[in-house]
């Protein structure tokens, strides 16, 4: 299962990340964030600390798949 992870853009040019282990946690984190700038909430996420953002900060949330990397046998 790939991991995914959201990418905040805020105004200023900074980029937050949050990391998750499955791709449909994100999808739903990042529907959740989009309906908070809608109706102009803060955005709460958490890159190292929590942090709460100011709806108008936030330029976009992009979702970002990894991609499984195929690795060779382990000979024993």
């Amino acid at each position: 299962m790939p991991a995914a992870e959201l990418w905040i853009r805020l105004n200023d040019g900074r980029t937050l990340r949050e990391r998750y282990n499955q791709r449909e946690m994100a999808e739903f984190t990042r529907r959740t964030m989009l309906a908070c700038l809608e109706s102009g909430a803060p955005l709460r996420c958490f890159d190292g600390e929590d942090l709460e953002i100011p709806a108008d900060r936030v330029a976009r949330i992009e979702l970002i798949v990894g991609h499984e990397t195929a690795r060779p046998p382990v000979r024993t």
